[in-house]
């Protein structure tokens, strides 16, 4: 039986729609020490408010992002990685340093905030922009990250 084989023009847009969230993914690697497990902490997001376009305003959003380390280490880094529905964008992330690719963020620790001990949370205030109406600017895929090496 002859092996499938992805042709056609439309392969190589594909390829291209997905080369910046794989990237981004990869830059989230988890690395833990032999004790800790991965993936042991977690990320909650609250809108806080959002508001209309009006003749002098564009319309916006204000959230807070908990970020929770569920490990029993403390870290040494975490990264929190959110996608934002079509015509939503983040322009600002308080105290983390953000990438963006839209629709894909990633927000990470500055060295001196990257600490974060066991059953501890920091919060995260993002704030940003929208098109259109949604019921609320809210990410449609968010998880987090963190490093113990």
């Amino acid at each position: 039986m002859p092996t499938p084989r992805i042709t056609g023009r439309g392969t190589t847009r594909v390829i291209r729609l997905l080369a910046v969230p794989l990237l981004l993914l990869t830059s989230l690697v988890v690395s833990a020490a032999p004790s800790q497990a991965a993936a042991v902490c977690s990320a909650k997001y609250l809108t806080e408010s959002y508001w209309p376009a009006d003749a002098t305003h564009a319309s916006g959003f204000v959230s807070n992002v908990s970020i929770t380390n569920q490990g029993t280490s403390p870290s040494k880094s975490w990264n929190l990685f959110l996608i934002m529905p079509a015509g939503a964008t983040i322009t600002f992330v308080g105290t983390a340093q953000l990438t963006q690719a839209p629709p894909a963020y990633i927000a990470s620790s500055y060295a001196w905030e990257a600490v974060l001990t066991p059953n501890s949370s920091l919060q995260l205030t993002i704030v940003g922009t929208f098109t259109g109406t949604p019921a609320s600017p809210r990410p449609t895929t968010m998880f987090c990250g963190m490093s113990w090496s």
